[in-house]
């Protein structure tokens, strides 16, 4: 970009080295420097701009410049099912989301899936006790030996917890 002569020298004394012209090209190519000068200009214009603006391009400019309340995303349910798997037949329970197209397969005892749960939509949900029910159904096992493990890994998962809050942490 050629720069006029006395501009250039304006530039460069501001700088500080009124004998380099150069340096004054390099400012102007620079784009912080550019970004603020360009931020001055429009600053200077921007009144007669936005008079100038039909009002049907004000009201969109407006709607655009204004905070917007966050939308609150509701929490989508996830839909539960027992399955099993065509070749060897092994049950699992399956869970997925409509709104988020999340989906998660579990599989093992029915004691040990309590404690797990399925993240969607920014929260997590636990296997519904009617499907571990089921699902305990389905393996044979008896309710009430699954009631026992149910209750068991909940007992080791609290004195893991407190185990984990009573830890202390070297400096």
């Amino acid at each position: 970009m050629k720069i006029p002569l006395e501009t250039a020298r304006q530039i460069a004394t501001a700088l500080g080295d009124s004998s380099n012209l150069y340096l004054a090209e390099r400012a102007i190519a620079d784009n912080f420097l550019y970004n603020e000068i360009l931020k001055q200009v429009l600053a200077l214009h921007a009144v007669e701009v936005i008079n100038g603006l039909h009002q049907i391009e004000l009201d969109a400019l407006i709607s655009r410049l204004r905070p917007r309340a966050p939308q609150a995303k509701a929490k989508a349910a996830a839909r539960w099912a027992i399955s099993q798997t065509d070749m060897h037949r092994d049950l699992f329970i399956r869970a997925t989301c409509d709104a988020c197209n999340q989906s998660m397969t579990f599989t093992g005892p029915a004691a040990g899936l309590r404690s797990e749960k399925f993240w969607h939509c920014g929260h997590g949900e636990s296997v519904p006790a009617e499907i571990l029910a089921q699902y305990a159904a389905q393996q044979n096992l008896p309710s009430a030996q699954v009631q026992a493990d149910i209750e068991a890994r909940e007992r080791e998962m609290e004195n893991y917890k407190i185990r984990q809050q009573n830890r202390i942490v070297p400096v």
